[in-house]
């Protein structure tokens, strides 16, 4: 059972990133609500994978996949907010983090 497990982590794993990497290339940012998509698109693909490792009743699974989801949302969502902050509000001009 342990090999299963770790087998589908690794898969899991291996949709989550991808599944992110495309909606971060696909976000758009709503002009009447001024929010990005990303949001709700990060927050969508890790809350299907982690409900999928719930269903497969392994509480290493689970584990594992709250691991990984917790990882994806501090790494790669987080170095998606700084680069849109980066580019800055087009009302304010260019926001410096070097400070």
């Amino acid at each position: 059972m342990a090999v299963i497990v770790a087998d589908y982590t690794i898969l899991e794993q291996f949709y989550l990133n991808e599944s992110f990497k495309k909606a971060l290339a696909m976000d758009t940012v709503e002009e009447t609500a001024n929010t990005s998509s990303l949001v709700d698109d990060a927050f969508y693909i890790v809350k299907k994978s982690v409900r999928r490792a719930i269903a497969s009743n392994s509480v290493d699974g689970v584990c594992a996949m709250l691991n990984h989801a917790v990882t994806l949302i501090e790494t790669q969502l987080a170095e998606g907010f700084k680069q849109t902050l980066r580019k800055g509000f087009p009302a304010q001009g260019y926001l410096d983090f070097n400070q």
